[in-house]
């Protein structure tokens, strides 16, 4: 009964992560090509700030407590987080899309190193071949174009770097300093949020401006369209749902299951591309795509394995014990 209510656990924090995901990308799709919204830096910004509002309201509510977290570690996990996208998004700019996704895609077994390395926790050859099938599969289908610059890869390494760090953070500091997700988040969301804030007035081209811009041309009956507001408004909802629900997977799951639901729904937003979309297929992206959704149904039944071996142990012990 235990195993199978932490199975359902880990599939519902996956659903919540997933529909969170796609439900952002469609709405920031949206903000970008209709409204030609630029600050992008401000917008993730104002993301995080929605979500440490989300879980101060979940402390206000009684849901969750207020506990203290060591300056030098919200600084380590801020720093983590913040260099994860914003390297990222320089590599998606000094690089092609074909090396970004790549740099994405080297994330995953840069965790399993670095789990190993720092943490002993090795990963059986079983669950090696899965996430290498899933890495593959999805390569074929996303890395077309490849092209780099020195700086750019030199951009790739710090983010993929950061991620697979701040993923592994987000799984051991919490059990380190007896924190929940929550109360990590609320330290961390904040802080993070000033720092791109602050990036943003700094490379962005009047960010508070263009936010304002949208108000003004909501209330301006001379201007088409009225749903500007509310859009951003809802992507900020949208974002403060995945990123708590990102903490509560990576927790309560691994970080390379999270990385794995991450390839996961890349190939499902290819797929609605595909089938809704009118998106060209070609037999090399058919062959990809399947072969990563069987890399993902391979690994998942793994992790199912793993969690029926060790309930069944939990259990030997328990009955040793009486």
């Amino acid at each position: 009964m235990a195993q199978m209510t932490s199975s359902l656990v880990s599939v519902g924090y996956v659903s919540w992560n997933v529909a969170s995901s796609v439900g952002l990308i469609l709405i920031n799709k949206w903000l970008l090509d209709f409204i030609r919204l630029e600050c992008i830096l401000f917008l993730t910004g104002m993301h995080l700030i929605a979500s440490w509002i989300a879980v101060y309201a979940l402390i206000k509510l009684g849901y969750e407590s207020y506990k203290p977290m060591p300056g030098l570690q919200i600084a380590r996990v801020v720093a983590s987080f913040f260099f994860t996208v914003a390297f990222f998004n320089l590599s998606l700019k000094l690089n092609s899309v074909g090396t970004y996704q790549l740099s994405k895609l080297l994330v995953t077994p840069v965790t399993a190193a670095m789990q190993y390395v720092f943490f002993r926790k090795s990963v059986g050859l079983d669950t090696q071949a899965a996430l290498g099938v899933i890495c593959v599969c999805v390569a074929f289908v996303t890395t077309a174009d490849v092209t780099v610059t020195m700086t750019g890869v030199g951009c790739s390494c710090v983010a993929i770097l950061a991620s697979a760090t701040h993923s592994l953070w987000s799984k051991s500091k919490p059990t380190e300093l007896g924190l929940t997700t929550y109360q990590l988040n609320f330290h961390m969301f904040p802080w993070t949020a000033m720092c791109f804030i602050a990036a943003s007035m700094l490379v962005e081209r009047d960010p508070v401006g263009q936010m304002l811009g949208l108000l003004q041309a909501d209330l301006d009956p001379e201007v088409a369209g009225s749903s500007r507001v509310a859009f951003m408004v809802l992507t900020c909802l949208m974002a403060a749902s995945l990123n708590i629900s990102s903490s509560q997977l990576i927790f309560y799951t691994s970080p390379l299951t999270y990385h794995v639901v991450g390839h996961f729904k890349l190939i499902l937003i290819l797929i609605f591309g595909v089938l809704f979309l009118n998106s060209p297929v070609s037999g090399t992206l058919a062959t990809g795509m399947l072969g990563a959704v069987g890399g993902v149904v391979w690994y998942t039944s793994i992790k199912y394995r793993e969690q029926q071996a060790a309930a069944k142990v939990v259990q030997s012990d328990k009955r040793q014990g009486a």
